[in-house]
């Protein structure tokens, strides 16, 4: 054929029929940096199908996908560029973070992927002026590989298929930028691909604003339809997978399977198990009322048959134990990387104290609890009152609201010690404000009753270990004749924001059994909600939190909060781990002077 003749039966060839993933079968070629080299085969990801099949449809302007990494999502995008370039050409562009990133990303897997494509290799332009860098004149249209970093580029021609990879990491404003270059054309594809950040960031929103489809697995016992979420996958927690407290993964992963939501069948973590499941499943929208030319979709690493579910729940488990020391990121990271979802603070909703009726339960206070092991009166001492809370305490971690009130001195609050029958080894008492005063009533007690001081500290260092409390000494004598001539009083330091996010596990549920009686009074109930956990991003997008009171009196708090630290001291529990319960410990002693920071 001649060039002109060539040209002639491009233009005059009708659209391939078939949807993209069946072309694909027979055109594209897998680049040598996938897992799964050669030859396309629709069924090694096929719950990419339906997004491809979306693609073609001229009804559908924006297609929004929110993923876990590694899960197919740009090799599905490369083959729908493909698809466009050989079927239905027009201007294109294909935007990633950054400019270096795209260069790499030309070099090393969308050309080779479009030269082994004989319908887009035969649309290669002789020249090589025609293909500079990252732009590529094709005979029948534009492609351009750009940077978000680089808005010149962006604000550049008008756009019909536009391919907008891993938009979590765009620069602020470079979305907005990259869409308006499609305004030119009624039948715009505009898709948005990404694993996701934060809990309404851009990736998250355009998911929202879809149709939201999800992927449903089906039941091989019972064929009932059900999200492969993480809810569903279980593993055991005994002697055999956590002896003495400490996960052996090579147990653990004899238990790990996935229950069916309705029929409770056990589905192992087999290669062929999970390879049926992926193949047996449909999409499901959640928003059919998203207008119609919007649709979206979202998967995690649980459904692409490459991923052991052993190497998800080892991930999870460490970053779980990374989080009982307020290091959020690896936490962050699995519900980003891996459950493909937004990530919102797991205790953002207290301050909404939805909790409260939760963790109500039908006892009365200072009612006779058969399980309570140890009780602990906390003590808040203000300028002519004496706030107390009293809990008790089970083996294991569970407690109870057992009384909280107010007095107006110290003879007084020993009466209410004797009515609730709280030994002086378990008396802690706040010494922030008139200590002298507080280590005269400690130096009373036969120096049983404890010292307690918060501090702003995040948590405290021992052995590269991060712990709530540490312990120190103080002069009982200080400030008077007698400083420095009397046996030194035990000080209890408990760290502000380790503690609090500590307790607000216990109190949103996420860890052993937090009680208080359906009577807990309006007064405690303004008092512990008194405080919020506001979440904090810095410029980096560094995720952080910080406490904040909300309202003046939170005596409550603060006392719950040293009710914690006597628990945690003497091990009746042990810090939890999300989302499980706190380890049940047998061990149990009350807070001696002897106690050391390396015994927590």
């Amino acid at each position: 054929m001649n060039i002109v003749e060539k040209a002639a039966r491009a233009a005059w060839k009708p659209i391939d029929q078939r949807p993209p993933w069946a072309w694909a079968e027979e055109h594209i070629q897998i680049d040598k940096t996938s897992p799964f080299p050669g030859k396309y085969r629709s069924d090694t990801a096929p719950w990419t199908k339906e997004l491809m099949e979306v693609f073609a449809d001229n009804r559908i302007n924006d297609i929004s996908v929110m993923c876990s990494a590694q899960s197919a999502k740009t090799q599905t995008i490369m083959i729908l560029l493909a698809w466009a370039i050989a079927e239905d050409p027009a201007p294109a562009m294909w935007v990633m973070a950054a400019q270096d990133e795209a260069k790499t990303f030309c070099q090393t897997r969308l050309m080779p992927t479009l030269r082994e494509c004989k319908p887009v290799a035969d649309l290669m332009p002789n020249n090589r002026s025609s293909i500079r860098g990252l732009e590529i004149d094709f005979t029948s249209m534009p492609l351009v590989v750009n940077g978000s970093n680089s808005p010149s580029k962006l604000q550049s021609k008008p756009i019909r298929w536009l391919f907008l990879d891993e938009v979590r990491n765009y620069p602020a404003g470079a979305l907005e930028m990259a869409l308006k270059r499609t305004r030119s054309f009624w039948n715009a594809r505009r898709v948005i691909i990404s694993t996701p950040d934060m809990e309404s960031d851009a990736v998250h929103m355009a998911f929202l604003a879809g149709d939201q489809r999800h992927y449903y697995v089906s039941c091989p016992d019972c064929s009932h339809y059900f999200v492969l979420s993480w809810e569903t996958i279980k593993w055991d927690d005994t002697p055999f997978t956590r002896p003495d407290g400490a996960w052996i993964m090579d147990n653990v992963a004899e238990t790990i399977r996935c229950e069916c939501p309705k029929c409770g069948h056990r589905i192992y973590d087999k290669p062929q198990v999970r390879r049926e499941l992926a193949i047996s499943g449909k999409w499901i929208p959640h928003n059919p009322n998203a207008p119609k030319n919007r649709v979206s979709f979202t998967w995690n690493a649980l459904v692409p048959p490459w991923v052991r579910w052993r190497d998800l729940v080892e991930e999870f488990l460490e970053a779980n134990k990374s989080l009982t020391w307020k290091d959020h990121e690896k936490l962050k990271s699995f519900v980003n990387e891996s459950l493909g979802q937004p990530w919102a603070d797991t205790m953002k909703d207290i301050r909404d104290w939805s909790w409260v009726s939760e963790r109500k339960a039908t006892y009365e206070l200072r009612e006779h609890w058969s399980a309570e092991y140890k009780r602990f009166l906390t003590v808040d001492v203000q300028k002519d009152h004496i706030w107390y809370l009293c809990r008790a305490w089970a083996k294991g971690g569970a407690s109870r609201l057992v009384d909280f009130g107010k007095v107006w001195n110290f003879d007084e609050l020993r009466q209410i010690q004797k009515d609730l029958r709280v030994n002086d080894d378990d008396v802690a008492i706040d010494s922030g404000y008139n200590a002298t005063m507080v280590y005269s009533e400690i130096v009373k007690s036969g120096y049983r009753w404890k010292a307690f001081k918060g501090d702003r500290a995040t948590y405290f260092s021992h052995n590269g270990v991060r712990k709530c409390w540490t312990s120190s000494s103080a002069d009982p004598a200080i400030g008077t004749s007698m400083q420095g001539k009397m046996k030194p009083v035990k000080l209890f330091i408990w760290a502000n924001h380790l503690t609090k996010d500590t307790l607000a596990m216990y109190m949103k549920g996420l860890a052993a059994p937090w009680e208080i009686p359906e009577s807990a009074s309006q007064q405690y109930l303004d008092q512990i909600t008194a405080e919020s956990r506001e979440q904090l991003v810095s410029a980096k997008g560094v995720v952080s939190y910080e406490w904040v009171r909300v309202r003046k009196d939170n005596h409550a708090f603060d006392l719950e909060c040293m009710n914690l630290i006597c628990a945690l001291i003497t091990k009746v529990t042990s810090m939890p781990s999300l989302p499980e319960d706190a380890s049940p410990t047998d061990t149990v002693s009350a807070i001696s002077t002897e106690t050391d920071t390396s015994e927590n």
